[in-house]
């Protein structure tokens, strides 16, 4: 190692390859990692692989440097390789007589190899420093190589994420294209599947946005120096089960348009409605963040009753994105849940613009604007409430708005009995006994 040549000390190394990659991402910083230790460490080659099959049989370098040229061609057989044990999930180190132990190694004498995981833990690669000479100090050696394995693993599962948040958006785009040309259909069958079409545009908006929210977080957070993986597998479940939410409700509205029917199909189980404000509340935290409103949940109830969750959930959801929807920067949205066995109220309160007299009249109707502004330029559609009317009637509740005025604040109660419902349409149901 150029340590001992140099009398270098153990800081002074670890500040030259400090020195040496910082400020870098991407691949530009994979292969300055790799110029790096191979300048500051004499190794002759320096490569970065990734495995072919499960389990690898095969690497192939994605970044090599061998004798300070690179060289991205290197591919080979794990098997009577050192590599092999890396693949196998272990730090491998040789510091002398490599050849002996491995025959294919003719040439190198010292070898040292960390695995490559991705975010599952499962081995996908390894970052191998082959050298002619001796490793004079193999423990520093091997410690700085780990340093700059586990970086370099952060960086791959980053560009892994990337590819994925990719792959997501086109799916996305491709779902909204589709939606959009089955609006059109719609709209020219008839006014009721106009009108269906209407309310899943406006649904899909929250959970659209909680997943490009939750995308930019992560992104940001896989963007600082240090890699926190349960975070990130946090941000990914979010963003997952707001894609569940939106696969949901296009189900369920092309269900309802092939059956040319207005009822509202409930698939009820017994629901944890505490959890599902959380979630609700969760769901719209970064919108409450993005515009410094207080978002809380400050009364809770221990209660369950049987709902159609994805629908509850969808209902409590859009009843706190207008509550922050409508407020000003700096005020506070506090949600409050209240039992009294046969109903179940979640209730919204805001310090918002207020409602007039004629908003509270024509409040839950389909297309409706009310006096209040989006303060933050968020677009409306007016179908949020009359969604909410919808739900709360099929499950045989009711939701109400209260005002004092403007310039007052609003809350809306959302009631949902606790016992089970029998029927199908929003129209006509009976409460189980």
């Amino acid at each position: 190692m150029r340590t001992l040549e140099r009398d270098f000390s153990e800081n002074d190394l670890l500040n030259a390859l400090a020195d040496g990659v910082g400020g870098e991402i991407g691949t530009i910083f994979l292969k300055r990692v790799v110029h790096t230790l191979s300048w500051a460490m004499d190794a002759q080659l320096v490569l970065i692989t990734i495995g072919d099959g499960k389990p690898a049989k095969r690497a192939e370098a994605t970044y090599a440097l061998r004798n300070g040229i690179a060289d991205d061609s290197i591919a080979y057989r794990l098997k009577g390789t050192p590599c092999e044990c890396v693949y196998g999930g272990e730090v491998f180190t040789v510091p002398r007589a490599l050849a002996k132990r491995f025959p294919r190694e003719s040439g190198w004498e010292g070898y040292i190899g960390v695995p490559i995981r991705d975010r599952d833990r499962e081995v996908v690669g390894n970052f191998a420093f082959f050298s002619k000479d001796p490793i004079k100090q193999p423990e520093l050696a091997t410690q700085i190589i780990k340093i700059f394995g586990a970086r370099i693993e952060a960086e791959m599962q980053y560009r892994a994420l990337l590819e994925e948040r990719e792959l997501l958006i086109k799916k996305l785009r491709s779902a909204n294209h589709s939606i959009e040309l089955r609006n059109k259909a719609l709209h020219d069958a008839n006014q009721f599947k106009t009108s269906i079409l209407g309310m899943v545009a406006h649904d899909l908006r929250n959970p659209l946005s909680a997943i490009m929210a939750k995308a930019e977080v992560l992104q940001a957070r896989l963007r600082r120096s240090t890699f926190d993986a349960e975070r990130a597998d946090s941000d990914l479940e979010k963003i997952t089960n707001n894609a569940e939410r939106l696969s949901a409700i296009i189900s369920a509205t092309l269900h309802r348009c092939r059956s040319d029917s207005a009822e509202m199909q409930l698939r009820p189980k017994q629901t944890d409605v505490p959890g599902l404000v959380r979630q609700a509340i969760d769901n719209n935290s970064e919108n409450a963040e993005r515009k410094t409103i207080s978002l809380s949940l400050t009364s809770e109830a221990d209660c369950t009753a049987f709902l159609d969750e994805s629908l509850c959930l969808e209902a409590i959801d859009n009843l706190i994105s207008n509550a922050i929807k409508y407020s000003l920067a700096g005020t506070q949205v506090r949600v409050c849940i209240e039992n009294d066995g046969d109903f179940i109220s979640v209730i919204i309160r805001d310090q918002g613009q207020g409602m007039t007299r004629d908003d509270l009249k024509r409040a839950f109707g389909a297309f409706q604007t009310l006096s209040a502004k989006p303060t933050g330029d968020e677009s409306s559609t007016g179908l949020g409430l009359n969604n909410v009317r919808q739900i709360a009637h099929a499950h045989g509740g009711e939701v109400t708005a209260a005002s004092e005025g403007p310039g007052m604040g609003s809350e809306f109660t959302l009631r949902l009995p606790t016992k089970e419902v029998v029927g199908h349409s929003a129209d006509l149901l009976t409460v189980a006994e």
